[in-house]
């Protein structure tokens, strides 16, 4: 692009991605690919995060771990901008970083409020509705709590809301350039009291009432990997195809309104 007499200022991401397209189609599009590879990557390398000691990262299924690396990935999918950003690349780099620190500091938010002393990686996974409907009093309610947060269908769910509830906190406080907030949730500077009203948020999430749930007729249902199951669960405390209430909703006002109360 030097040779080419391109200014620095346009240099991007995308600008990359175009003259790679022009060159090599094929070169292209492994570019793009291994480029959301390489932020997820750099996100879940960079720092030692407290949130790996609960990650399977060997077997696709586990008997001690609670996350699956694919639900890991899923988790910084709803966080990450995995798109190809225009502006110049001086500035996007910066932003790049700030975005991989936010998502550190997330996942360790949610290390300390739903596993770290809580799961145990004793008691695991393997079979854990079954024993819960066996002998609900075996299952540590925290240990339970754990496990079902970190169900992939259970978990899109949530990890949207809180994104959305922290977009939606984060514009109420003006620390967004642009229409950021659409596409780009953490590319933000974020200080300490946003980061406790973050964490706020995220107590009101794991400390809903279906995650500790136990009753015997209910474990079933809560064992659902349909993510509209769970949709219907938390967004609006129905269980699926009954008209009766049974939780309060886990929407994003209520992350919202528990984000913003001291």
């Amino acid at each position: 692009m030097k040779l080419r007499g391109v200014s620095p200022d346009d240099v991007t991401e995308k600008a990359i991605y175009k003259v790679l397209k022009e060159k090599n189609p094929e070169e292209a599009r492994g570019f793009k690919d291994h480029h959301a590879s390489y932020l997820r990557y750099e996100t879940l390398t960079a720092t030692d995060l407290e949130i790996m000691k609960f990650v399977e990262t060997v077997s696709a299924r586990s008997r001690r771990y609670p996350i699956s690396y694919d639900t890991l990935k899923s988790f910084v999918d709803v966080f990450l901008y995995r798109d190809l950003a225009e502006e110049p690349i001086a500035q996007t780099d910066v932003w790049r970083l700030r975005e991989k620190e936010n998502i550190g500091r997330l996942l360790d938010i949610l290390a300390v409020e739903a596993l770290s002393g809580r799961f145990k990686l004793d008691v695991g996974v393997y079979k854990l509705d079954e024993r819960l409907e066996q002998n609900p009093q075996a299952i540590p309610v925290d240990h339970l709590r754990a496990y079902r947060l970190f169900r992939k269908s259970a978990l899109k769910v949530w990890a949207e809301t809180l994104r959305d509830a922290m977009c939606q906190y984060l514009v109420i406080k003006n620390k967004y350039g642009k229409d950021w907030h659409q596409e780009r949730p953490l590319w933000a500077e974020i200080n300490l009291e946003e980061w406790e009203a973050i964490r706020r948020g995220i107590k009101a999430i794991v400390g809903h009432k279906v995650w500790a749930e136990t009753q015997k007729d209910l474990v079933g249902v809560l064992a659902s990997t349909r993510q509209k199951d769970w949709a219907s669960m938390l967004l609006e405390g129905k269980l699926p195809g009954r008209p009766d209430k049974l939780y309060q909703e886990l929407n994003v006002s209520a992350v919202v309104n528990a984000m913003a109360r001291l």
